[in-house]
């Protein structure tokens, strides 16, 4: 019986994905070395107090808008005023930091007049964070800071789906490009700092009714901007543009975007399932 318990045992031990059986030697191993008393690893720890700190009070800030009865209108009073307060540590940030969304992103500052809140059951916060080139020190005076990465802060909803799906999505444009396949992808980037919360990159965009109200069709719109009399193969638009719209018109719909989500879902389910039956 101890032996065929062992057995058991074994069996139920390699159906476990290898990246969660060698999780905790890894989590130790980066642990080893934050603590290394060297001025990298001080750095290091310092940064991530700091990340942590951020997103714990943006966390307080969206729980309590949320749980608010005010109108939408006093909510966004309330939010901006509270980011422009100095001693709330927002406007500006205390010193550049790696947005925990994206740690290519240096960011300074939350600009208060910009951020708002949505229009939904969960009211998420849109938060326009003020960035500065990372390749440059923040002391040079030359570095450009503008507010130009906006998030959007959910509490109240599970992200970890979500960010499962876009990386899902980001591997396949990877490995499509591998092939010479650009379908001109950009997966929006997707963090969920709890099970309950989270942060997602907000990409600004004007709704296609709103699109053909104003310039009455689509081809009228990209001339706006990119227009070319000479290329008459693209109607009159650059040909660069008209090529990246065809190939990423797949990302405009919304519906497909659904379906797409709950395919991956059910695919996720059913070998997950498998793995462990």
């Amino acid at each position: 019986m101890r032996q065929s318990a062992g057995r058991r045992e074994d069996v139920r031990e390699s159906r476990i994905p290898l990246h969660a059986r060698t999780g905790e030697s890894e989590t130790y191993s980066l642990r080893v070395q934050l603590t290394r008393q060297t001025a990298e690893g001080i750095a290091q720890r310092e940064i991530l107090k700091c990340q942590g700190e951020l997103v714990e009070t943006l966390s307080a800030r969206a729980k309590d808008i949320r749980s608010s009865k005010d109108q939408r209108s006093k909510k966004i009073e309330k939010l901006r005023s509270y980011i422009a307060d100095p001693k709330h540590g927002l406007s500006p940030l205390s010193a550049p930091l790696p947005l925990p969304l994206n740690a290519r992103v240096l960011v300074t500052s939350i600009a208060a007049d910009k951020s708002s809140v949505f229009k939904s059951n969960l009211f998420p916060l849109l938060l326009w964070f003020e960035t500065i080139e990372a390749t440059r020190p923040p002391e040079d005076d030359l570095a450009v800071i503008h507010p130009d990465y906006p998030i959007i802060f959910k509490h109240g909803d599970d992200l970890r789906q979500d960010q499962l799906v876009i990386q899902l999505f980001t591997l396949m444009d990877r490995l499509l490009r591998k092939e010479n396949l650009d379908l001109k992808l950009s997966p929006y980037n997707v963090l969920a700092t709890s099970i309950n919360e989270g942060m997602i990159q907000f990409v600004p965009s004007k709704s296609l009714a709103a699109i053909m109200a104003e310039y009455g069709n689509l081809q009228n719109y990209l001339r706006q901007d990119h227009a070319d009399d000479g290329a008459l193969g693209s109607y009159g638009i650059e040909a660069g543009v008209m090529d990246t719209f065809v190939r990423s018109c797949g990302e405009c719909d919304k519906f497909d975007a659904e379906l797409s989500h709950r395919w991956l879902s059910r695919l996720l389910c059913l070998d997950v399932c498998a793995r462990y039956r």
